[in-house]
């Protein structure tokens, strides 16, 4: 026969076993959670502070566009006048040669 009081010691031993395998698993569980929530949170910093640099660079870009459109068009603007100037330079001595010429 079975001694009773040596049963339940050996049920709360191995009960008391799988509480500590549990807790430790547990507990190296929560270690891995906190790391990873570490990683997360650096990740999360470099990925904001890359972002302020790219928006930064991108509003450096979107500035040097507008200054590059605005030579552009008055460069196109003065080159546009300067046409304008020899087309009527042109006729003006074509209608000067073709009066004297024909006088």
């Amino acid at each position: 026969m079975v001694n009773v009081p040596m049963t339940l010691a050996v049920i709360v031993g191995v009960i008391g076993v799988i509480g500590s395998v549990a807790a430790a698993v547990a507990v190296s569980r929560q270690y891995a959670i906190k790391a990873s929530l570490e990683s997360i949170i650096v990740a999360n910093k470099e990925l904001r502070d890359d972002n302020v640099h790219l928006r930064q660079r991108l509003a450096d870009a979107e500035r040097l566009t507008a200054n590059l459109e605005g030579r552009l068009e008055t460069f196109t603007a003065h080159f546009a006048e300067q046409i304008v100037r020899a087309v009527v330079e042109t006729v003006q001595r074509t209608a000067a040669l073709v009066g004297n010429g024909g006088a």
